[in-house]
């Protein structure tokens, strides 16, 4: 890519190469796909200052190869030529595949969309019954704590330094998104950064705030290929939508949030709208701790796509990705794919992964002092559900695109063992609505806490806002079991509707309500649904009758999600 870029070519000695195995051979060597590793074009002559520094900090650095004038990649091995190509044919002129994409869905696909709730077995306010043995709802959220997809990921980031540089302002596990303090260049005069529009010449802005008797900006600052125009992500934002016109200066105390999401079974069930909603949920997760979405990249987990529904689904889920970032007003700046990824079933015979498209966004937090967690700050504070309320739970006749449903969810795959239905269809203008009044909220200093509604529904949602606050919670659904139009597991457990979960200090009502009767007005987006209480209270779930549909503790809860994934991993 940077022979081809430069419009020059390459001579690389794989003998030069570090390697920990010995008798690799050329395919192998190129063909690795090792991490932390980066390629170097330095100035002649001063190749050993560029090692000296990676010794210094225990690194690997050796000179491989060099430019070379004829538009060449030359690989050279042993003292022989074991591969020359034109630049060109592997970055700009690739072949390009031309196969034929399924006008219709697949048969498996249609035949999933065909599942309907009215399949399942009757349940009730008390819970449900499943092949001869009750389970109450209580017995339900546990099971569902203990589900990888929800359990603690701490089993896995424990074992890494998640506070690099001390720069990690909120610990994982506890929000939605990561959040990063972006501390300042030593002698570099930040507020000066600011890169209108992004579309202007970087190098150029850097040069003028660099300041004198600093160093030659002409010999630390000079990319020889570095042109404006490769600067300039112009083309890479439709003419409304992906127009950063909010980007603030990077100051020091602002800082970054990051999230990486998918949710593999929407998308195998439904590519195209199963891939907007893990856009939609990045962005979602983000704004959860007061950032604005930026930008994403993409890591696309696909099976053959020589196969006719491998080819449909990575059609399909690109598309979704693509409309979704349209959507949020979020260009892909980046991404890498893997294709060809199968397994082997129970009788010897291989499978295709489920798609999984992994989306990570990162956003900017202006100010670092006005975000949060996803748990519950204080006893008393009230508790309020943003988007799609009861009003729309049971929604078939209105005009709104998104719906709350048990198809595709975690409910009904742990729970039910199966993987069917379509999953929830992701209404953007009320996605954008809800999420500003969140991230508004978090700036005003309303909000004390947020939390999106994603795999487990409303239930489990409120489960983990307990958890990671270690406070109770008192929650009243604005019915009776008698006036219920719909089954009891979808108002509990079903997924969609773009739902976030906030809490807010007493204090802060009247502003708070004030503020979300303009933006989203009565028409049922907004909720006021119960009040944080103490540890020793629980979370507790009663309809309008005052019967009580779940009521379970903080420490239940904590036993069944935080040893979920390394119970199972324990040999």
């Amino acid at each position: 890519e940077m022979a081809a870029k430069g419009g020059l070519g390459i001579e690389f000695d794989l003998d030069l190469v570090p390697a920990r195995e010995t008798g690799m051979v050329p395919y192998e060597y190129l063909l690795s796909e090792s991490q932390e590793r980066m390629l170097f074009v330095a100035h002649k002559g001063r190749e050993q200052e560029l090692i000296d520094i990676f010794h210094r900090w225990g690194l690997h650095a050796v000179v491989a190869g060099k430019v070379i004038e004829e538009p060449l990649v030359r690989i050279l091995f042993q003292g022989e030529v074991a591969a020359e190509i034109p630049a060109t044919a592997l970055a700009d002129n690739t072949p390009i595949y031309q196969r034929e994409l399924l006008t219709e869905p697949p048969d498996y696909a249609l035949q999933a969309w065909e599942w309907h709730g009215d399949s399942l077995p009757p349940c009730n306010v008390k819970g449900i019954d499943i092949n001869g043995k009750h389970y109450s709802w209580n017995d339900i959220l546990g099971q569902l704590l203990d589900t990888p997809t929800i359990a603690s990921k701490r089993w896995v980031y424990r074992q890494y330094d998640h506070q690099v540089q001390n720069n990690t302002l909120i610990l994982p596990g506890n929000a939605d998104a990561a959040v990063i303090r972006l501390r300042p260049l030593q002698g570099l005069n930040v507020e000066r950064l600011n890169v209108e529009e992004l579309n202007v010449d970087r190098l150029k802005v850097v040069r003028e705030a660099w300041p004198k008797g600093q160093g030659s900006t002409e010999t630390n600052l000079k990319p020889a290929n570095l042109k404006p125009a490769n600067l300039k992500p112009a083309n890479l934002q439709p003419e409304t939508n992906l127009q950063p016109a909010n980007l603030q200066p990077v100051t020091s105390s602002g800082g970054v949030a990051a999230t990486v999401d998918c949710n593999s079974r929407y998308v195998y069930l439904d590519p195209y709208e199963g891939a907007k909603a893990v856009v939609a949920e990045a962005a979602r997760n983000l704004s959860c701790v007061g950032a604005e979405p930026l930008a994403v990249t993409d890591n696309l987990n696909f099976g053959s796509p020589e196969k006719p529904v491998g080819y449909w689904q990575l059609a399909s889920a690109c598309a979704g990705i693509a409309e979704a970032c349209r959507e949020m007003s979020t260009p892909v700046t980046g991404g890498n794919v893997s294709l060809y990824n199968e397994t082997i079933d129970s009788d010897g015979n291989p499978q295709s992964i489920y798609p999984t498209p992994v989306v990570g966004m990162v956003g900017l937090v202006a100010d670092i002092t006005k975000t949060c967690g996803q748990g519950w700050q204080a006893q008393g504070d009230l508790i309020y559900l943003l988007g799609l309320g009861t009003k729309y739970w049971n929604n078939s006749q209105s005009q709104i695109k998104s719906q709350i449903t048990l198809g595709a969810s975690e409910y009904l795959a742990t729970i039910h063992g199966m993987v069917a239905g379509k999953p929830p269809v992701v209404d953007f203008d009320l996605e954008r609505r809800v999420q500003t009044v969140t991230r508004e909220g978090i700036s005003q200093g309303w909000v004390n806490s947020a939390h999106d509604c994603a795999e487990g529904g409303l239930v489990v949602a409120l489960a983990e806002s307990c958890i990671a606050g270690k406070l109770g919670a008192d929650i009243t659904l604005g019915y009776s079991s008698e006036s219920l139009d719909l089954r009891w597991d979808q108002v509990l457990f079903g997924e969609g509707g773009s739902r976030i979960l906030v809490s807010v200090s007493p204090q802060q009502e009247t502003s708070w309500e004030s503020y979300l009767q303009q933006q989203l007005g009565d028409e049922g987006y907004w909720q006021q649904l119960g009040v944080v209480q103490g540890e020793n209270a629980g979370l507790r779930v009663l309809v309008g009758n005052g019967q009580c549909v779940i009521e379970v503790t903080v420490q239940e809860m904590c036993d069944c999600w935080e040893n979920g994934i390394e119970r199972r991993l324990r040999v």
